[in-house]
Parts: structure tokens; C-alpha cells; sequence
């Protein structure tokens, strides 16, 4: 019993350790990674005076759309006075038949973005655009004009999720408290086995009620007498059957050489 208390409980603190470990490495990435990053940006630049809005594009052979957003030169105001019709026009209002609102549909920038990263510029006002780009290559706005790399970088996170490293966290975390479970059963069983007086009662028995399960136990130890009664029984059926027959052999032996002698 002391070996095998043993043994659990060294079973018990390596996966203690283990699990452990495991979770100290899960929650210590997480947090290094998300105060310093996961992707190295730069900033590209901001583009001023100009005109934000998004739009979708649905791609051929594709269920899915592509979202974008784009910046194209503010609208300006032009004026063109013209001096023949102010002189010989009566009607001529140079505040409204000089004045032109140009619109330009030159498209300056334009970058896909996730669903959850276009949703911040759906009610952008500011006539300005930062733009940052990662070490691939991959250029992205942002919807704070004066973010820097590590706002940039967690904005960035929205298009480009870092899957590997959430999986990561998950399966670290998982098998640790898994580990650690483990460990508390394990030494749990080892306190089991180092207490003379403990009973094992199987964990897939529920009761409702500490009454149910004292009468429960109280059926199985008499159970078990009753089995241990039959089986005493039939050991000592069988020993007065062979006490029988060995009386009855020995007697019939003695018969035989009784008779024998009494012929010669």
C-alpha cells in the first residue's frame, strides 16, 4: 500500500509540474504578445484632404465579398467669373453662376479590410487617412489618424487574427488544466490508499442523498456477507463430502482385507 501510495503521488506532482507549465507558458505568451504585438507594422503615411468611404466587391467564384476602404481628393469649390455675361447679363449672380462644386473620383487609396475592421470607418468625418503596412507587404488603414505602431498593430489584429497563436493558448490551456486535474485525482488516490480505513465506493454510483448512499453501502456489505456465507457453505460441503468418502473408502479397504484373511 505504501509503494503504490507512492507511486500515485509521484504520478501526481510530475503532472502538477507539467500542468503547471504549461499554463504559466499559455497565460505569459498571451500577455507578452499582446502588449508588444504580433505583427511588426510601419507607417506608410496620411493622406490629407481627402474623402473616405467604403464599398464591397463580390469576386467571381466566390461566396464571399471583399470589402474595401477607399479615399479619393475632398471635393473643392472652383470659381469661373464669366465677364461677358456679367456685363451684358442683368441676371448674372456671380455668387451662383460662378461657383462649381467639382467631384473627383480619382481614387487615391484603396485597401481591403475585414468586416469588423470596415465597420469602424462606416461614420468616419475626418478628412484625413494614416495608412500603415506590415513586413509582408500588407497595407492597411486606421481608424485613429494619429495611432501609433502599437495601436496600428492591434487595429491590424481585426483584418488579420493571429489563429496560430490563439490556438495555441487554447490547446496549452487545455492540456494544462487537464494536467492539473489529473494531478488532484492522482493524489487523491494516493490519500485514499495511505488510509487504513478508507472504502472504495466506485465514482459512477450518484446519490441523492448521504442517507441513500449509507443504505446503498450498507446493501453491498451485506451482499458481500452473503456471498462470503454461500461460499463458506460450499467449502464445507465439500470438505464433509470428502471426509465421507474417504471414511467410506477406508472402511470398505478394511472390509476387503478382512475377508481375505479369513479365506486363507
Amino acid at each position: 500500500m505504501k509503494a503504490t501510495s507512492e507511486l500515485h503521488r509521484n504520478m501526481s506532482n510530475s503532472f502538477f509540474k507539467f500542468g503547471l507549465l504549461l499554463l504559466i507558458a499559455a497565460i505569459g505568451t498571451f500577455f507578452y504578445k499582446d502588449h508588444f504585438g504580433y505583427t511588426k507594422v510601419t507607417l506608410v503615411g496620411t493622406y490629407k484632404d481627402c474623402r473616405v468611404y467604403t464599398s464591397s466587391k463580390s469576386p467571381e467564384f466566390s461566396t464571399k465579398n471583399v470589402y474595401y476602404v477607399n479615399a479619393v481628393p475632398e471635393d473643392f469649390t472652383k470659381i469661373e467669373i464669366d465677364m461677358e455675361r456679367f456685363h451684358t447679363d442683368e441676371n448674372y449672380d456671380i455668387y451662383t453662376d460662378s461657383v462649381f462644386r467639382i467631384h473627383s473620383d480619382k481614387v487615391i487609396y484603396s485597401g481591403s479590410v475585414s468586416w469588423s475592421h470596415l465597420k469602424h470607418f462606416f461614420n468616419y468625418k475626418s478628412n484625413e487617412l494614416t495608412v500603415y503596412k506590415t513586413e509582408d507587404g500588407k497595407d492597411f488603414p486606421v481608424y485613429h489618424v494619429n495611432a501609433d505602431e502599437k495601436e496600428a498593430e492591434r487595429e491590424f489584429r481585426k483584418i488579420r487574427a493571429p489563429l496560430a497563436w490563439y490556438c495555441f493558448y487554447a490547446i496549452a490551456g487545455t492540456l494544462g488544466l487537464f494536467c492539473l486535474f489529473n494531478a488532484y485525482r492522482l493524489a487523491k488516490v494516493a490519500a485514499n490508499y495511505e488510509n487504513k480505513d478508507y472504502t472504495y465506493v466506485p465514482e459512477n454510483f450518484h446519490y441523492c442523498s448521504p442517507e441513500e448512499a449509507m443504505a446503498m453501502m450498507a446493501i453491498a456489505r451485506e451482499n458481500i456477507k452473503d456471498k462470503n456465507m454461500d461460499a463458506k457453505k460450499a467449502a464445507d460441503l465439500l470438505n464433509n463430502d470428502f471426509s465421507y468418502y474417504s471414511a467410506d473408502h477406508r472402511s470398505e479397504r478394511y472390509g476387503r482385507r478382512r475377508r481375505w484373511r479369513d479365506e486363507l
